[in-house]
């Protein structure tokens, strides 16, 4: 595996590479696939920022860029800040606030910041309180620090390790779900959404040995496919690789075992049969449908894992009464979306509130158990 520890100290740049052509093929690939695995209207609306982002400003950089779209899939490491907001939201609200921010920061007369915090200090607190989860639940948090490539803004230097807040918020679930699923060395997990890679890459590098099917739509799936395999070389089977290969039966093919696969969410029927052990969802059911969930669900279930684990907001990321051309939701996913979907075959074995450090407690884990037949 690639050593994904920071080659240089801050001051260092290091890129991940465009691949337009790539990129092109992805979305190409996207448009012949079935309605069930295409976006859906909350991801369709952001995709209108999304694709002339990545053609135009590609992904120099991408880790620390400000009043991006990348930023609403966490694809983002940028220190806490203060930001202007208004108090009551309406059409064209989102714009005006970034407008806002963006003059604000760029002003030599004023400067926005949060009383009694020093921005550089959160970093390193959250740090040792994750590692005392890690320790709780039987890990070692540095031995899988994030790393410097695409030049992330917030990257604090601990213990010989990178270290950014947005990548310890992940490091903080992985840790709290620990308790009711036991991992073992075999360990194969799936997931329905890839995201941006460099918040996951944390599980690849605590299981070496293990089998990771990542699953996602373009254009995110074309983020992760980027910065995974610059942080894990040939570990990771591309996406040009990956949509090649077909499962025999309930076996993975011998050749991906160990590896990390980058799959589009149209494959996941093709690979329904194939025996895992955890099935791991974070924040991007609230983002679908509930007739799109359920499908997820009911294939994932398939796959036989003793464990699935669902990080969302119990109602659901809904935005309001939908109207066309306003993006979100068009009806919210509710935690009732995943217990009636389970039902019969998994139990509820454990559920709790979200730690997203100094976010509102919105979000809520769901940890199911594989009923025994």
């Amino acid at each position: 595996m690639a050593d994904s520890r920071p080659a240089a100290g801050r001051g260092t740049t290091l890129q991940v590479q465009d691949d337009l052509n790539l990129l092109e093929k992805m979305m190409a690939d996207l448009e012949g696939a079935p309605d069930a695995y295409r976006p859906t209207n909350y991801w369709h609306h952001y995709q209108r920022s999304f694709l002339p982002e990545l053609k135009f400003r590609g992904l120099k950089s991408f880790r620390r860029r400000q009043f991006s779209v990348l930023e609403s899939f966490g694809a983002v490491d940028g220190i806490i800040q203060a930001a202007v907001r208004l108090r009551r939201s309406f059409r064209g609200a989102g714009k005006i606030t970034r407008f806002l921010n963006w003059l604000m920061r760029r002003s030599p007369f004023f400067k926005l910041e949060v009383a009694d915090i020093d921005p550089r200090g959160v970093t390193p607190y959250f740090y040792f309180l994750v590692k005392e989860k890690f320790v709780r639940a039987g890990f070692d948090l540095d031995k899988c620090p994030t790393n410097a490539l695409g030049d992330l803004e917030d990257m604090e230097e601990i213990s010989g390790g990178a270290w950014s807040r947005t990548y310890l918020q992940y490091c903080s679930m992985f840790a709290d779900s620990r308790a009711p699923h036991p991992l073992q060395a075999g360990f194969r997990d799936l997931r329905a959404r890839a995201r941006a890679g460099a918040k996951r890459a944390g599980f690849a590098q605590l299981l070496e040995g293990a089998t990771f099917l990542l699953f996602d739509i373009p254009p995110q799936l074309y983020v992760a496919n980027q910065y995974l395999k610059a942080s894990f070389g040939p570990r990771v089977i591309p996406y040009d690789q990956a949509v090649g290969l077909a499962p025999e039966g309930a076996g993975l093919p011998g050749q991906v075992r160990g590896k990390i696969l980058m799959l589009p969410s149209w494959k996941l029927p093709e690979w329904s049969r194939v025996k895992i052990d955890l099935f791991w969802n974070s924040a991007s059911f609230q983002e679908m449908e509930p007739n799109v969930v359920r499908n997820y669900l009911g294939l994932a279930a398939g796959m036989s894992p003793e464990w699935i684990y669902i990080n969302a907001m119990p109602r659901g990321n809904y935005w309001g009464e939908w109207k066309p051309g306003r993006g979100g939701t068009k009806t919210p996913v509710t935690e009732n979306v995943y217990l009636e979907a389970l039902k019969g075959s998994r139990g509820l074995a454990a559920t709790y509130e979200t730690d997203y450090f100094l976010r509102a407690r919105d979000h809520k884990s769901y940890v199911f158990k594989r009923l025994s037949s």
